[in-house]
């Protein structure tokens, strides 16, 4: 049976997060807390950019697309 490569992309994504989550409980570090921190540094900071670059991508796919 084949795996799709999103579903590995998925199953990958899902493993690290809890790897990070045992590993952060092991240390000492409540991984609730930390993510609490995270996410709104997240929201506020590095998600913008991402969806800059691509809406950037967008715009020169549809650029390129209306001069060829």
């Amino acid at each position: 049976m084949a795996v799709s490569r999103n579903a590995k992309t998925i199953i990958l994504v899902i493993l690290g997060f809890v790897i990070v989550i045992f590993a952060l409980q092991r240390m000492g570090i409540d991984a609730h807390f930390a993510f609490y921190h995270v996410v709104p540094f997240l929201t506020a900071y590095i998600l913008p950019w991402i969806a800059l670059y691509w809406l950037i991508r967008l715009v020169k796919v549809i650029e390129s697309k209306n001069y060829n």
